[in-house]
């Protein structure tokens, strides 16, 4: 995804959440083996869930112009969602991409 917006975007700033050290390790070695690839995009590693990133900057002036969720809402309670879903979306004007599977 990031290489389709760089050829529209020349500098692209990407912010990852993730809670497992050993996943951001992982995606920080598939980073680097497309370094060249990724030329422009600025990466900012947060290791917290997304239920943690979004009660820290809830009431930010932070901003964003797409968020894409991939398997990031497994574990929000459905009572919860509706929060967490209107700050991202609040983050963002609207734009989101969410992807969940299914076993």
């Amino acid at each position: 995804m990031l290489t389709q917006l760089l050829k529209k975007f020349p500098l692209v700033e990407c912010t990852v959440v993730e809670p497992s050290a050993d996943q951001i390790t992982s995606y920080k070695k598939l980073v680097e083996e497309q370094k060249r690839a990724l030329n422009g995009v600025t990466f900012h590693w947060q290791q917290e869930s997304i239920q943690e990133f979004c009660k820290a900057n809830a009431d930010s002036s932070k901003r964003f112009h797409f968020v894409s969720a991939l398997h990031s809402l497994y574990f929000i309670q459905n009572k919860d969602l509706d929060f967490y879903l209107k700050t991202i979306l609040g983050w963002t004007e609207g734009k989101m991409l969410i992807m969940q599977g299914a076993g």
